[in-house]
């Protein structure tokens, strides 16, 4: 994929415009992808933008401001921010439900989206990190991508408990290393709650 180059869009282009997976507005007066000599490219505000729509899509914990329901404002915000090669992330909001706005988003490394997601979708009725072998309740956790054992413990209750002392460490740890003030800040709410408990 070739380096995007905004081009000006015409204005039937424009006009047959629908909503972008049912609520955002593209308006925006340059196509939004473009292909040069048989090179595609699309624009990387669009394409961030286009993956917070389609999360508010599929996802109801999720909610957004009403100015980034227009790309032309979401953009506006973006453009200021540091986002080469980073994602996205709610991060400030904690916990559930989450808010797509200025005040509550950052854009961080991959690492750091790793360590705040629950991966609710995959992990089963079992609390997180808490798996069951030989009649004992196995926890692990994640560290820099790998997995990492942290013991066997006789009841479920104990398990899950050793697994959020070990993840608020691992989150307190990250936020310490961060320069981005709101970035750490929300990192050390994230911690606090694995440290209460209030995580499952």
């Amino acid at each position: 994929m070739s380096e995007f180059i905004e081009v000006e869009a015409d204005y039937r282009s424009i006009a047959s415009r629908g909503l972008v997976h049912g609520l955002g507005v593209n308006d925006v007066e340059y196509y939004v992808q473009t292909s040069f000599n048989g090179k595609y490219a699309v624009c990387p505000y669009y394409s961030k933008w286009k993956s917070i729509m389609s999360c508010l899509q599929s996802d109801n914990r999720y909610s957004i401001c009403d100015d980034w329901v227009y790309l032309s404002k979401f953009k506006a915000w973006m453009e200021k921010q540091d986002h080469k090669d980073k994602q996205i992330n709610t991060v400030i909001s904690g916990v559930a439900p989450f808010s797509f706005s200025p005040s509550n988003c950052v854009f961080v490394d991959k690492s750091i989206s790793s360590l705040i997601n629950r991966r609710d979708n995959v992990r089963g009725e079992l609390p997180i990190g808490v798996s069951i072998k030989d009649g004992s309740f196995r926890v692990s956790i994640s560290v820099d991508g790998k997995r990492k054992h942290v013991g066997m413990f006789p009841t479920l209750e104990a398990a899950a408990s050793a697994y959020n002392d070990n993840k608020y460490n691992l989150i307190v740890d990250k936020a310490n290393e961060q320069e981005c003030t709101k970035t750490k800040r929300g990192l050390l709410l994230w911690a606090e709650k694995f440290k209460d408990g209030l995580i499952d």
